[in-house]
C-alpha cells in the first residue's frame, strides 16, 4: 500500500513539475520532512517531560531531530528511494504512538484525538504491515487505560477513524 500512496504523491509532483528526478527527490524530502516534524512534536510532548519541565522536552526534541538528520548512510539512502515501505511507515508509527499517548493520558479523550488515532492507525496499516507492533502497543495501552469502558464511545470513535484510514485496504 505504501508504494501505491508514494506513487500518487510522485504523480502529483510530476503533474506540477513534469517527470524528473527532481520531482522524485522532492517527494522524498517532503516525506522525510513530515517524519522529522512528527518526531520533534512527539519528542517535545511525550519525552523528557518530568513535572512539567518543558525545557527537558525541548532538549529531547532537538536530540531526536539531530539523530534523525545525522542518521547512518544506509538509512539516508533508503529514505531517498521513497518506495513507500518501511521508511515512510515511520510517520504513521509516530502518529499512532503520539495520539495513543494523548488518549491514554486523558480521562475522557477528545473526539479529534480518537479519530486521529484511528486514521493514523488505519492508513499506517495500509502503508506497511511493519506498523503492527505500534498498533499492538497502542491498543494494549488503550484497553488497559479504559478497562470497564473499553466498549464505549471512545472505542467507536477510534474504530471509525481506523475504518476510514484503512479504506484503501478494503478497495484493493
Amino acid at each position: 500500500g505504501g508504494g501505491f500512496a508514494m506513487s500518487h504523491l510522485k504523480a502529483a509532483l510530476f503533474a506540477v513539475m513534469g517527470p524528473s528526478v527532481l520531482a522524485n527527490k522532492i517527494a522524498a524530502i517532503l516525506v522525510a520532512a513530515a517524519i522529522l516534524v512528527a518526531l520533534v512534536a512527539f519528542a517535545r510532548e511525550h519525552l523528557g517531560r518530568h513535572d512539567g519541565d518543558v525545557v527537558g522536552g525541548e532538549r529531547v526534541a532537538w536530540l531526536a531531530a539531530a539523530f534523525f538528520v545525522l542518521a547512518p548512510e544506509n538509512f539516508v539512502r533508503f529514505s531517498l528511494l521513497n518506495l513507500g515501505t518501511h521508511f515512510e511507515a515511520q510517520l504513521f508509527a509516530l502518529l499512532v504512538l503520539h495520539f495513543a499517548l494523548k488518549v491514554v493520558r486523558e480521562e475522557r479523550a477528545r473526539t479529534r484525538d480518537l479519530l486521529s488515532l484511528g486514521l493514523a492507525a488505519g492508513f499506517g496499516l495500509f502503508m506497511s504491515l511493519t506498523l503492527i507492533p505500534s498498533l499492538a502497543v497502542a491498543a494494549a495501552a488503550f484497553v488497559l487505560s479504559r478497562r470497564a469502558r473499553v466498549f464505549g464511545r471512545e472505542t467507536l470513535g477510534a474504530l471509525g477513524g481506523f475504518a476510514l484510514g484503512a479504506a484503501p485496504l478494503w478497495t484493493m
